[in-house]
């Protein structure tokens, strides 16, 4: 009994050392006030003053956005967690093997488990905008085309845990898509068999970053070949690996608090596919390389292939690893953050291609209304 007391006696003390040691740090912080310049723009300093209310909400904000060492705190736990109980922090991230993470969430493995397939009627809703939209397109000169970017999870099945790869359902979701698309004239790109053909090819690279749920720009530069071959477009030059070493590892390692502790392999194209000058909406310089994608609204490159091609293209979080060589493939590309495909801005833009861009799981979760809005 007496050593149980004892127990509970120490693990008090040390939590309130643990405690003592943010605390002491944020008074630094405390002190200089809620009109400081450091203060202006992160967070007010809780005052009684306030008010009751408003003390609770400065409470609340002032620790989770300025609360000493909190970062390091998170990283101590994901890596005690990890290395020591093998065990995710974070219930949306996935340990496999070899250092790789995948995407947990309810949409990625209900997805790849193919737990709910799609309707009869989802089908024929899908069915009808494409092909609606194809020869609406086509009507204005306009060729429209899909890039259907792989889960990470079907790169690398082989690398996730047993129980992920329990599938309950013959057919994805985008395999139902390509069997009522059968005989129609929508045109779909999906790049996984090339993707799969080059990890044979480069054993040592990876096309999708280790800690990160994106591909990498080597990985889009696969997926940008596929789509325009399938395009008719001419592409010169050979798809290589380039290996670089990220600033920090990706949005999964950043899930889990040790995006700044752990490494990861970046690997991108030869200069030479990469010719494009492309600027974000604010003006400033699109910078590739990235773990974590970056936000924009929009992108311009220009100074690609001097083709006369013009190229608008709605994308998600996996268009920014394309951005560099598909904004290198014409003579103007005009990269747009969101799923649904804006007909005024196709009318605007005059394109010679439209290509709408999105991850294969937001099948699960996307109705063909996300994408085309009612017909």
């Amino acid at each position: 009994m007496r050593m149980q007391r004892n127990t509970g006696f120490v693990g008090a003390i040390l939590a309130l050392v643990l405690l003592a040691i943010p605390a002491i740090a944020t008074l630094f912080d405390i002190f200089t006030g809620p009109d400081s310049p450091r203060a202006e723009g992160i967070a007010r300093t809780p005052v009684l003053e306030s008010g009751i209310g408003r003390f609770a909400a400065d409470t609340r904000f002032y620790i989770k956005q300025r609360y000493a060492v909190k970062d390091q705190f998170i990283a101590l736990n994901g890596m005690v967690k990890t290395e020591i109980f093998s065990s995710m922090p974070y219930t949306s991230v996935i340990s496999g093997a070899g250092g790789f993470l995948f995407l947990g969430d309810d949409e990625a493995i209900h997805y790849h488990q193919r737990i709910s397939p799609f309707s009869k009627e989802e089908l024929t809703a899908w069915r009808r905008h494409f092909i609606a939209v194809t020869k609406r397109l086509k009507q204005k000169g306009i060729r429209y085309h899909v890039l259907v970017a792989p889960n990470k999870h079907d790169v690398y099945a082989e690398k996730l845990p047993l129980w992920v790869n329990h599938r309950v359902h013959k057919q994805s979701r985008l395999q139902q898509i390509f069997s009522v698309l059968s005989g129609s004239s929508v045109e779909i790109t999906y790049p996984l068999e090339a993707i799969l053909t080059a990890i044979e090819n480069f054993p040592d690279a990876t096309p999708f970053f280790r800690t990160d749920t994106h591909w990498n720009e080597f990985g889009a530069g696969i997926a940008v070949a596929e789509l325009l071959r399938d395009l008719q477009v001419p592409f010169e030059g050979n798809i290589r690996p380039v290996n670089y070493s990220p600033d920090k590892a990706g949005d999964l390692a950043r899930m889990i608090g040790l995006q700044e502790w752990i490494l990861d392999d970046g690997w991108t194209l030869p200069n030479e596919l990469l010719t494009a000058t492309c600027v974000m909406d604010n003006g400033t310089p699109f910078l590739g390389r990235q773990t974590d994608p970056l936000r924009f609204k929009s992108v311009r490159c220009s100074g690609g292939k001097a083709n006369g091609l013009k190229a608008l293209i709605f994308m998600d979080s996996f268009g920014v690893g394309m951005v560099p060589s598909l904004g290198s493939a014409f003579e103007e590309a005009i990269f747009v953050w969101g799923y649904k495909l804006d007909e005024a801005l196709v009318d605007q833009v005059q394109p010679d291609f439209v290509i709408q861009q999105l991850v294969e799981r937001k099948l699960q979760t996307l109705s063909a209304g996300n994408l085309f809005g009612e017909l």
